[in-house]
């Protein structure tokens, strides 16, 4: 059957159709072809039934092809909000667990001392069930004020005062008994924090933050190493841009500095800092900042920055403070006061980092540790003898924890003395690297005991003797 007997019974616009696609001129590309508008139906093909077929298929479904736009476009909405709304339920993320902890200072949370037999209330335990500690304002002049990050509960947690009762006082309880009350008191209040103060459709009634994988990091991993070399060099950055402020500190804040056993390895320790500190934030200009820091930076200096020890300033009632915080368990010890603010330094001199002004005087007395909550009064001499540099950490600091069976200090020197060949181009952290599949490796003390005692052959070994039972060969 030929083409003219197919198209014999068409209508006259196709045939003008078919006479267009069979002339040569059809079949080869049009170079000539202009950005032109949008062709239309001529008023004499208004009528053409082909046409009219069209137009009512696309009438019946132009309302539903929007329709399905719309209801599209709201899902991705409501996906984006499902999303921001999830944002205050991560068990997993570490940051949101550190900004939860950075919550609690002494003006806004205060537990009597003592410790029961049961799980101890602190700020970590409330962190890592979802609370965060309300700031103290106008409008909030209440300690112990903790909020749920997820559902919104709130519970505010008051204690009996243990200090000394006026005479006019209907009633005289003893210290002893009212520590008693406060302990049980400190028992219930935990319950509450872990379970039944939220919500009961709040998701951190069943699934908290895992301490030990989260907070408490596994020592020998990439994730671990990664990570604390990101804080030390971020913490090393902030420290040195501040060096000129807290030289006046230099013989207090060495005290906080844990003696390292090897002087070698310090000094290694010291070379590879400065080599993650150049790559990450001085890539442009290594040789002229390396020949700073090898000049002007105090070895102190590293290891403030190892037991991560950063500056901030605080206004207290017009009164500016220096004080050096914990990036992991938010310990604050005062530096520093004065009348306010001086800016008789040069332009180019970096200033800490400013918290949020406080109404309230900072005339907080000592406790009866060396280092409380936060202090005000100049550290003597004599005292300083006595100062355990772990100690300025709160008792669940991860800083002060041992890590693989030794000092979290010793892990942490000898883990970033041992990782100079893992720096990246732009100070990035180079997983592909591990080491922990390079089984040709001395016992050298730099090395971690796991990696030292792992053989790959006897694994294989072990593997194809395991592998013969399943698999015939």
């Amino acid at each position: 059957m030929y083409l003219a007997e197919v198209a014999e019974g068409t209508p006259r616009v196709l045939k003008q159709y078919m006479k267009i696609f069979d002339s040569p001129s059809a079949h080869e590309p049009d170079y000539t072809l202009k950005l032109q508008s949008a062709p239309v139906t001529p008023t004499k093909y208004e009528t053409h039934p082909d046409i009219q077929f069209f137009r009512l298929v696309k009438t019946k479904h132009h309302y539903a092809y929007h329709k399905s736009k719309l209801a599209l476009s709201a899902t991705e909405e409501n996906i984006d909000h499902m999303n921001s709304r999830l944002s205050g339920f991560e068990p997993f993320n570490r940051e949101q667990l550190l900004q939860r902890l950075r919550s609690f200072n002494a003006l806004n949370w205060h537990i009597p001392s003592g410790k029961n037999t049961g799980v101890q209330l602190n700020e970590l335990l409330c962190a890592v069930n979802g609370w965060t500690c309300q700031s103290i304002a106008r409008n909030n002049n209440v300690k112990n004020h903790l909020s749920c990050s997820k559902c919104g509960n709130e519970l505010i947690l008051r204690f009996n005062a243990e200090e000394e009762q006026p005479e006019y006082a209907p009633f005289h309880f003893d210290l002893e008994d009212i520590q008693a009350v406060n302990l049980n008191l400190k028992a219930q209040y935990a319950q509450q924090v872990q379970a039944l103060g939220h919500q009961s459709s709040c998701p951190w009634t069943k699934v908290l933050t895992p301490i030990n994988t989260v907070y408490y990091l596994t020592p020998y991993l990439a994730s671990t190493n990664e990570s604390l070399i990101k804080l030390h060099t971020k913490t090393l950055k902030s420290l040195f841009d501040n060096l000129m402020i807290i030289q006046e500190h230099a013989g207090f804040l060495s005290l906080l500095c844990p003696k390292p056993k090897l002087i070698s390895t310090y000094a290694d320790f010291c070379r590879a800092s400065n080599l993650w500190l150049l790559s990450r934030y001085f890539n442009n200009d290594k040789e002229n900042f390396g020949t700073i820091l090898s000049k002007s930076c105090p070895a102190w200096l590293y290891c403030i920055s190892a037991m991560g020890w950063d500056v901030y300033t605080q206004e207290f009632n017009s009164q500016t403070v220096l004080l050096m915080i914990c990036q992991s368990c938010n310990q604050r010890i005062f530096l520093q006061k004065s009348a306010g603010s001086d800016d008789s330094g040069s332009g180019n001199q970096e200033h800490p980092k400013v918290l949020t002004p406080c109404e309230y005087t900072a005339a907080i007395p000592h406790a009866s540790s060396k280092f409380s909550n936060e202090y005000m009064d100049e550290v003597t001499e004599e005292d300083e003898q006595d100062i355990d540099p772990y100690l300025g950490h709160k008792q669940w600091c991860c800083q002060v924890s041992d890590m693989a069976g030794q000092p979290y200090f010793d892990y942490f020197m000898n883990m970033v003395a041992s990782l100079e060949e893992y720096i990246g181009p732009n100070g990035e952290y180079l997983k592909d690297r591990d080491e922990s599949l390079d089984m040709d490796i001395d016992a050298c003390t730099k090395h971690s005991k796991r990696r030292a005692s792992f053989d790959l052959q006897e694994e294989l070994e072990r593997f194809r003797k395991l592998r013969k039972p399943y698999f015939a060969d």
